[in-house]
């Protein structure tokens, strides 16, 4: 995903990206890379409870006034995930 909207930046065609990250683990691949820009807001909901994770995603993309919403779906549960 960050090496796809860096692209995107790069080439002009986009001038601000939001990624939603929604595997339950922290990714840091995605922040690693697009921490260091000014371009890109990269949302790893830390939640342990599916309402107050549903809640924070739902705040922030109303918010949102991102060019373009990347979604990065790792798919790594561990057996206690809910």
């Amino acid at each position: 995903m960050a090496i796809a909207l860096t692209e995107l930046k790069r080439k002009r065609h986009i001038q601000s990206a939001f990624v939603l990250d929604f595997d339950l683990h922290y990714g840091d691949g995605n922040v690693n890379i697009l921490e260091k820009t000014d371009f890109a807001t990269v949302l790893n909901v830390e939640a342990f409870n599916r309402t107050i994770y549903l809640t924070e995603v739902r705040q922030q993309l109303e918010t949102c006034e991102a060019d373009i919403i990347g979604i990065s779906a790792g798919f790594d549960n561990h057996r206690e995930d809910w």
